[in-house]
């Protein structure tokens, strides 16, 4: 009997968390029958072939393992995606782990919904972090549990939402998912998105279709904040140059075009946002010393890049529809992405870029409203009031 869902999991140099993984596959309270275990070793360097043969070896559960050589975690999840034979497809990562109840809950839910179910369910994702304590010569690490920064959306009970409808409601991760088998026949990862928000756009390829997503607030997945300089991929991710410049070309701008009057196009945009507000927050959290790059000077060029692209995708979006996303964005976080964007300066040509953005007949008054957030930020109240009715004559004054 083919199983009803097959986990897909691209394996790379996680020798030390692969137990922790196992077991919980182990102690799923959903029948044996009804999943297998895919794992796709990319060219680990490490012991974590050998130690998935020994697991695979020594399981009861159907579990297959495919080696190559190192090719990516999209090559590896498309290749473990030929051998999969579940109607429905969960990419979990091996560095972290499920609860006991996941994969039994995403298919009570999937029976209860029949066939009304859309092609993507999203269990809940909980964050992980270790954390490492100084204990005589040797180290203490202690795990604590954080709600990820989407948990808002399982607030209420589960069911279906239409992201065409309600496109706040982004979903970022594949790993926490279910996805249906016959749509990733159609659609599969795209090799060309680096570094990471490959799942994310995956997703949008997928709500294309169908542009529904089921949030099942009973399944929970644990994903893993390491504490060890062997951070994860999404970490890494931050401190390589194609963060600040691929991501534009090979995933951003195509998405926003091939998205253009379609149902979705506000949840792109939200996800767009979001994901260029995610990179402010990590450089404002960490500084930009972080950035892996070779001088300060090529660094601060980096940036500089980042920003006027940033802004180019702003301006190249629906003026209309933007107005509605940042409505709906928190004051702070408007703040702090107008503050990161002009950071070159306030009379550089990224920031008079941005001005033009908001300032055309639609946009005026959103304009001077960031404006006012970003000074009633700085300045306080009483400046934020007067810069709203005299924009220009405070903006000379004050710069």
């Amino acid at each position: 009997m083919k199983p009803l869902i097959s986990i897909v999991s691209a394996v790379y140099n996680v020798v030390d968390y692969l137990p922790d993984y196992f077991i919980s596959l182990e102690n799923q309270t959903i029948g044996e029958e009804l999943f297998e275990v895919v794992l796709v070793n990319d060219g680990s360097s490490d012991e974590s072939e050998e130690v998935c043969i020994q697991w695979m070896d020594n399981t009861n559960l159907r579990v297959k393992l495919i080696s190559q050589a190192n090719s990516g975690v999209s090559n590896a999840r498309n290749r473990g995606l030929q051998a999969a034979t579940g109607k429905w497809i969960c990419f979990a990562d091996p560095d972290d782990w499920l609860h006991a109840d996941f994969l039994f809950e995403m298919a009570r839910f999937i029976f209860k919904l029949g066939s009304q179910s859309p092609n993507i369910i999203a269990g809940r994702s909980r964050i992980v972090r270790e954390e490492s304590h100084p204990r005589s010569d040797k180290k203490c690490i202690s795990i604590k549990t954080f709600p990820h920064p989407l948990e808002w959306r399982f607030d209420k009970k589960s069911g279906v939402v239409d992201v065409g409808k309600y496109p706040h409601l982004i979903q970022l991760a594949t790993n926490c998912c279910l996805i249906n088998k016959r749509i990733l026949d159609q659609e599969k990862f795209n090799e060309e998105v680096r570094p990471t928000f490959e799942d994310a756009e995956l997703i949008v390829r997928i709500l294309r279709h169908d542009s529904r997503i089921g949030l099942c607030r009973q399944a929970s997945y644990y994903y893993r904040k390491r504490s060890t300089t062997k951070t994860s991929i999404t970490s890494q991710s931050f401190e390589r140059v194609e963060k600040y410049t691929d991501l534009f070309d090979t995933a951003l701008i195509p998405l926003i075009e091939s998205t253009k009057g379609t149902d979705i196009e506000r949840y792109v945009i939200n996800l767009v946002f979001y994901e260029i507000g995610w990179i402010d927050s990590y450089i404002r959290q960490n500084g930009d010393y972080k950035l892996f790059f070779s001088t300060a000077r090529g660094r601060n060029q980096m940036l500089s890049h980042f920003r006027a692209r940033a802004i180019q995708v702003f301006g190249s979006l629906d003026k209309e529809k933007t107005v509605d996303v940042w409505s709906h964005f928190p004051k702070k976080r408007i703040a702090n992405l107008i503050d990161f964007l002009a950071k070159d300066g306030i009379n550089s040509t990224s920031f008079k870029e941005l001005k033009l953005i908001f300032t055309d007949d639609l946009n005026e008054e959103l304009f001077y409203k960031f404006m006012e957030i970003r000074h009633n930020h700085l300045r306080g109240r009483v400046g934020a009031f007067l810069l709203r009715r005299h924009f220009w004559f405070l903006y000379h004054l004050l710069f």
